[in-house]
């Protein structure tokens, strides 16, 4: 129908537009001077030619260490926050084997693929990388949370003062209200997608112990 028809189109829209910021990202890896990563930052482009190695480089692996996570890496993470996981996922895989990759680069090229894999989990699991990919269902959970907290407490804020609400803020409120009782073929195409961030995040924490909140972890222990 049309509406579907429409969504698809915004989808199509939002991911063209996440590619452009991810290839301007992806360029910035020039400054490192790092030959391996240019040519697979060349490879990884829709323009190689758009890649210009005559940019000024960042001198010495410290220095290289620090832009690359901090500066490079999270070019892409503030959107994973806001967009569906699969506008993103292959965005940010992309800018994840670029950041690997100059690791590799410090290793002399020797990490193999057992190496890249965990290269990208959290230094607590021994990554070294910043893998924004790997958390791309918990940051969107996590910013559907936050927004509902938010909206929840304006709602009875404005309930208990008697002022009336406009239906962009009640009709939110309701929604999250009934959404316990709903069958899934009543959830809009976005409560869709948190729904099944949702279950990833759940399945993921309850296959590794390291991964459940310290309140999980202290309800085992009590029972």
């Amino acid at each position: 129908d049309e509406v579907t028809h429409s969504g698809e189109a915004d989808l199509e829209w939002l991911s063209a537009r996440v590619g452009e910021l991810s290839q301007k990202a992806m360029c910035l890896y020039a400054h490192l001077g790092l030959e391996s990563v240019d040519a697979l930052a060349r490879e990884l482009l829709d323009d190689p030619s758009k890649f210009d190695t005559g940019v000024r480089n960042a001198h010495g692996p410290q220095v290289q260490d620090l832009i690359a996570p901090c500066c490079f890496a999270p070019k892409l993470a503030r959107l994973v926050r806001a967009l569906p996981p699969f506008v993103m996922r292959d965005h940010l895989q992309k800018l994840g084997r670029l950041q690997v990759q100059v690791y590799g680069e410090f290793t002399g090229c020797k990490m193999g693929g057992v190496f890249r894999k965990r290269a990208i989990l959290p230094r607590r699991f021994g990554g070294v990388v910043l893998g924004v990919s790997l958390v791309i269902e918990v940051a969107h959970v996590a910013s559907a949370m936050l927004f509902e907290a938010f909206i929840i407490e304006h709602v009875v804020r404005a309930e208990s003062s008697g002022h009336e609400l406009p239906l962009g803020i009640g009709s939110p409120k309701a929604r999250v209200d009934r959404r316990a009782q709903m069958a899934v073929d009543d959830n809009t195409s976005l409560q869709g997608i948190l729904r099944q961030a949702t279950k990833a995040v759940k399945n993921a924490a309850n296959g590794h112990v390291g991964l459940l909140s310290w309140k999980i972890l202290l309800s085992l222990y009590r029972s």
